[in-house]
């Protein structure tokens, strides 16, 4: 009588990203989101700094209900222009990231304010034909490849980002109610400062452009520099307002030879992501950097995107 087997599901199969930008993560046969244990995905984004789920044939739902796994709150920007919130989501946390075709620097997600998330998730639901890859890159690697006088500079000169919003949607983005919030943006003083006129409220916010990955704590070049520094060369459609978000502390402006540095320094360390429909890709938004590049105006490139304040199971 032959000897009992035991039965064993398919593992998916893993390859490292080029550009050292992450790992690929591909189903086996059948496989879907929910067969994949919290814990090995959150350990494969720990060393890794990103991994692209591919083949799993994830639809909406699933996507929010995966990434409900890994956090128990979820972050939506204040720009509701950029990142329009989607009507129907489970827990009104999911955003749209089409609006527009313009090109997007590489960027922390929202690193100009002290309410980073610790990762994003983005799905692809269509491509855009042509164009429209996410970019990603990995902040520690950026940051090895700035030159000595570069990396002088942003150890020395803090940044100064400079924004603002209606209190609704500031006080959604610090969890609070809005009679609250006042009393919690002066908790992060005083690198955060902050004035309110009626219903509108600007703010101030001092940081480093170099910070610290959440797993294991290497410093990492994260920041909004590029995107805003980049934001007329990307076609951004209101570069001006973009640009002037960011200054250095004493107020003088990032120099453009600066910028253009940057730009041939990290430009062979980032990754085009070519979408395949139902992608989807997370990341450590401490230690990795991303953007978008340009597509096609009349393009049904659809994407949508999460982003969870602080991550659990590790």
């Amino acid at each position: 009588m032959p000897a009992a087997t035991s039965h064993r599901e398919p593992s998916p199969r893993t390859m490292p990203l080029p550009k050292g930008a992450g790992i690929l993560l591909t189903a086996a046969p059948g496989q879907s989101l929910a067969d994949l244990a919290p814990r090995d995905v959150l350990e494969l984004l720990a060393e890794n700094g990103a991994v692209l789920f591919r083949g799993f044939s994830a639809d909406r739902p699933l996507f929010e209900l995966f990434t409900r796994q890994f956090a128990s709150e979820f972050v939506l920007p204040m720009m509701r222009v950029a990142r329009p919130k989607v009507e129907g989501a489970a827990d009104a946390k999911t955003a749209h990231v089409d609006v527009g075709s313009h090109a997007m620097g590489l960027h922390q997600e929202l690193s100009f304010t002290p309410v980073r998330p610790e990762a994003i998730w983005l799905w692809c639901e269509r491509t855009a034909g042509t164009g429209g890859e996410t970019t990603l890159a990995d902040g520690t690697k950026l940051l090895a490849a700035l030159t000595p006088e570069l990396r002088r500079l942003f150890e020395t000169k803090r940044l100064k980002y400079g924004f603002g919003g209606m209190v609704s949607g500031v006080a959604e983005l610090f969890n609070v109610k809005p009679e609250a919030l006042s009393a919690t943006l002066a908790q992060f003083a005083p690198d955060l400062g902050y004035r309110q006129d009626g219903d509108a409220l600007a703010f101030t916010y001092l940081t480093s452009a170099i910070q610290r990955c959440k797993f294991g704590g290497a410093p990492t070049f994260a920041n909004f520099v590029h995107f805003s520094q980049t934001a007329a060369k990307c076609n951004h459609p209101e570069a001006a307002r973009v640009m002037g978000l960011l200054r250095f502390e004493d107020d003088s402006l990032v120099p453009p030879a600066v910028v253009e540095e940057l730009d041939a320094l990290f430009e062979p360390l980032t990754l085009d992501i070519h979408w395949q429909s139902g992608d989807l890709v997370m990341i450590d938004n401490t230690r990795m950097m991303h953007g978008r590049r340009g597509f096609e105006a009349n393009s049904n490139r659809s994407v949508y995107y999460r982003a969870a304040r602080r991550l659990v199971g590790l």
